[in-house]
């Protein structure tokens, strides 16, 4: 064995071994190459995994979107009608599968649509469509996102249900009813025009009435619409809610929060939530719009109004029964509808 440095210096090459043992380990590049080789291969893991979820979903809808038609065929023809619920063919939501089922034996011929989804993805099946297809029933939630109903029973502002006008101070008149508007999706609007003016105050309004709505006491629900600017730009008021039972409501929240000014034809997407009681609802509550500074001829319109339940929801844009995927609870622009928000 060597130990002094005259017997180093003679095997230099001994010296460099020993150097190259020092060294041995991963670089610090080294170390983040094999970290991204790493990230690399777990993604692709968690991809395809969620891949073969996917497919295994979709496989496990469609196999019992078949079996619940299959079942309601057997019915009809042993009972002559369809069931009025599935759990009169045995099934009933399991094992992270939901079925939703809507049925009509009074039209000719009778109809019914069912939705089975499991986790993400969801099938339907009806009696007009026996191979089960990707997607919902109308009025049906889809894709594992629920149904929501849309409590305005006129929300293209199509007739003058749940909606109305004030003429406001002395001297002023008001005429109001729907008329033709392309800038709405249902092609309609409620406009409130101020014929002649007393007092240009901003005492008059155009409302959105909120006790024709099937609404609970004490439960919170968000009302969103458009409303289209007057004639000229002028100050238009923050959505207020109004009653006639004073102290029987709750603004929760609203937008826009002050008065604001809105140009000739402006279209402005508005939204409160609230809560009332039994009493605030029974006084006529409703959401108003007041326009400063009229002068006669001056209007606002409204239309794509929204009513459901809890707080302000971005993705919950307008829809109603003629939507696509929705349907009319009633009779169309006079009662609630439901879809999926998709």
């Amino acid at each position: 064995m060597l130990h002094n440095p005259a017997q180093i210096m003679q095997y230099p090459q001994l010296n460099i071994v020993s150097h190259r043992r020092a060294k041995l380990g991963f670089t610090i590049v080294e170390l983040l190459i094999v970290i991204v080789v790493i990230a690399i291969l777990a993604a692709i893991s968690i991809v395809a995994y969620t891949g073969i979820q996917d497919r295994a979903r979709a496989t496990a809808a469609t196999s019992a979107a078949r079996q619940v038609a299959d079942k309601i065929a057997v019915f009809a023809v042993e009972n002559d009608g369809f069931p009025a619920a599935l759990s009169d063919v045995g099934f009933s939501d399991s094992n992270g599968t939901t079925y939703q089922y809507r049925v009509n034996n009074d039209r000719s011929p009778a109809t019914w649509c069912v939705t089975v989804t499991a986790g993400n993805k969801s099938f339907y099946s009806s009696s007009t469509q026996g191979n089960p297809k990707e997607g919902a029933c109308a009025g049906h939630g889809n894709a594992g996102v629920a149904a929501i109903t849309n409590l305005h029973p006129n929300p293209g502002a199509v007739t003058g249900l749940g909606v109305g006008s004030y003429s406001g101070a002395t001297g002023s008149t008001v005429s109001a009813g729907p008329v033709a508007a392309s800038w709405s999706g249902s092609g309609s609007a409620y406009r409130a025009t101020w014929t002649s003016v007393g007092t240009n105050t901003g005492d008059g309004d155009i409302a959105i009435r909120l006790s024709e709505a099937p609404l609970q006491p004490n439960t919170r629900y968000t009302v969103t619409f458009r409303l289209r600017g007057p004639n000229k730009t002028s100050a238009v008021g923050a959505p207020t809610l109004y009653s006639s039972a004073s102290g029987s409501y709750t603004t929760v929240g609203k937008s826009p929060a002050a008065t604001q000014s809105l140009a000739s034809g402006q279209i402005d997407d508005r939204w409160v939530t609230f809560e009332a009681t039994a009493a605030g609802l029974a006084g006529g509550l409703r959401v108003v719009q007041s326009l400063s500074a009229k002068l006669a001829n001056d209007y606002l319109e409204v239309s794509e109004i929204m009513i459901y339940e809890g707080n302000y929801d971005s993705a919950k844009t307008w829809k109603w029964g003629n939507s696509p995927g929705w349907v009319w609870n009633g009779t169309p622009n006079n009662s609630t509808s439901t879809g999926s928000p998709l």
